[in-house]
C-alpha cells in the first residue's frame, strides 16, 4: 500500500512541477503550456461543477483556477499510477530515480530562488512610505508581516542564507538527507506563516512541503530509530539515474546547477540590484505632508481634506485623507512638460501639472479645469528616518 501511495505521490509531484505555473525568468512559457493543455478542461469543470464561469483562467496564487488545476493533476496522477502499475513500469528503476532527481532538484531550485531574493532584499522589501504612515490597525495581516520583515536587512539575509544552504545540500547525494531535513524545517515555518498571516501563496507552499515530505518519507524509519530510539541505523543510499555514465552525470549536473544559479540571479543581475534597500527610487518617490491649512476648501475633490500624499515606486500616486482613508491612482510622469497623468480603476484619467523645489523640498500639484484651477502643496517627509527603519 505504501508503494502505491508513493507512486501516486511521485506522479502528482512530477505533474505539479510541470503544470503548476511559477514565474520563471528563463522558462516564462510554463503558464502558456498549462493553459494550452488544461485551461479548457479547468473552465469546463469550474462551470459544470462549481457554477463559475471564466473566459480566461487565472492561475495566480491561491486562485480558484489554481485549486481546480491541483485537483485535475491529482486525478491525472491517479490514472497514470494505475496505468504504470498495470504496465509494470514500476519495476523500471531508472524511471523512479529520474523522478526523484527531478523532485529533489526542483525543491533546490525553489530554495535558491527564494533564498537569493531574501539575500538581495527583493522579497521582503523596504516598506513603502504609504505603508509606514498607515495606522497599524488598518493594515491587513499579510502586509503587516511583510512590512515588519522588510524593515530588517540582516534577518532577511539570514533567512535567505539558510534557504541557499538547504538548496546546496540537496544538490549532492551525500548531503541530501540533511538538506531535506533543513528544507522541511524552513518550508514548514513558511507554510505556518502563510496560513497564520493569510499570505496568498498557501497552496504553492503546501505543494513544496508535500514534495519535501515525499522525498523524506523513505528515510523516516531510519531517522526515527536513530534520533528517538537511539539505535544504530543506516540511511537508504541515494542513487543517480546516470550511475553507469559518470562523465554524463557530472556534465549534466554541472549544467543544471549553472542554469539554476542563472535562473535565481538573472533579475538581480539585470537590475544590478544586490540590496534593494539601497536601490535608486523613481523620480518624485516619497512621502509629502499636505501644507494647505484649510484643505476642506479645495475645489478639486481629490485634494480636499488631504493629510499626506505619496509617490509609490511601482507607479502610483496615493492620497491619505484626514480620516486616514486612502485613494490610489495609477501614475504616469512626463518630466518633459512637468505633467502627471492619473488613472482610476475604471481607466478614467486626469492630468495634473507639478513643480518641485529642491530648495524647500516642496512638491506642488496643480489641477486646471477650463478657467478654474486648484493647487495642493506637499512638504517632503524624511520617511527613511522613521523609528521603524532605524538600526
Amino acid at each position: 500500500m505504501a508503494g502505491v501511495l508513493r507512486k501516486l505521490g511521485t506522479h502528482f509531484a512530477i505533474l505539479g512541477i510541470l503544470f503548476i505555473p511559477f514565474p520563471f525568468n528563463l522558462f516564462p512559457f510554463q503558464a502558456n503550456v498549462t493553459k494550452f493543455f488544461l485551461e479548457n478542461l479547468i473552465r469546463w469543470i469550474s462551470n459544470n461543477f462549481f457554477n463559475k464561469q471564466f473566459q480566461i483562467c487565472d492561475f495566480s496564487s491561491d486562485s480558484f483556477c489554481l485549486f481546480v488545476l491541483v485537483g485535475v493533476l491529482i486525478g491525472i496522477a491517479l490514472l497514470s499510477s494505475i496505468l504504470a502499475m498495470a504496465l509494470k513500469l514500476i519495476k523500471l528503476p531508472n524511471t523512479e530515480l529520474l523522478f526523484n532527481a527531478i523532485i529533489n532538484y526542483y525543491i533546490a531550485l525553489m530554495l535558491l530562488k527564494y533564498g537569493f531574493d531574501k539575500v538581495f532584499k527583493a522579497q521582503f522589501y523596504l516598506p513603502e512610505p504609504n505603508i509606514l504612515f498607515t495606522p497599524f490597525g488598518n493594515l491587513s495581516k499579510d502586509i503587516l508581516y511583510w512590512s515588519v520583515m522588510g524593515t530588517s536587512y540582516w534577518y532577511s539575509f539570514f533567512a535567505g542564507i539558510l534557504e541557499i544552504i538547504a538548496a546546496i545540500l540537496l544538490l549532492f547525494s551525500r548531503t541530501r538527507i540533511l538538506g531535506l531535513l533543513l528544507a522541511l524545517a524552513i518550508i514548514s515555518n513558511v507554510l505556518a506563516i502563510n496560513f497564520g498571516f493569510n499570505i496568498t501563496v498557501k497552496l504553492f507552499s503546501t505543494f513544496l512541503l508535500f514534495l519535501i515530505v515525499l522525498q523524506t518519507g523513505p528515510h523516516l524509519r531510519s531517522l526515527f530509530q536513530y534520533f528517538l530510539l537511539k539505535r544504530i541505523s543506516r540511511l537508504k543510499p541515494e542513487k543517480s539515474f546516470l550511475i553507469r555514465f559518470p562523465f554524463w552525470r557530472v556534465f549534466i549536473k554541472s549544467f543544471v546547477i549553472g542554469v539554476f544559479l542563472l535562473e535565481a540571479l538573472v533579475p538581480h543581475l539585470r537590475a544590478s540590484n544586490f540590496n534593494d534597500d539601497l536601490a535608486e527610487r523613481p523620480f518624485l518617490h516619497g512621502a509629502y505632508q499636505c501644507l494647505v491649512s484649510d484643505t476642506a476648501n479645495h475645489r478639486f475633490p481629490i485634494f480636499a481634506n488631504c493629510k499626506r500624499f505619496f509617490v509609490h515606486r511601482d507607479g502610483y500616486l496615493i492620497f491619505q485623507y484626514a480620516d486616514d482613508k486612502f485613494q490610489d491612482y495609477k501614475l504616469r510622469i512626463n518630466p518633459y512638460n512637468n505633467q502627471l497623468t492619473l488613472y482610476d480603476y475604471q481607466r478614467n484619467y486626469l492630468k495634473l501639472n507639478y513643480s518641485y523645489s529642491n530648495m524647500d523640498s516642496l512638491l506642488t500639484l496643480t489641477f486646471h479645469h477650463r478657467s478654474d484651477s486648484d493647487q495642493l502643496v506637499g512638504k517632503t517627509i524624511p520617511w527613511r528616518k522613521m523609528e521603524a527603519l532605524k538600526n
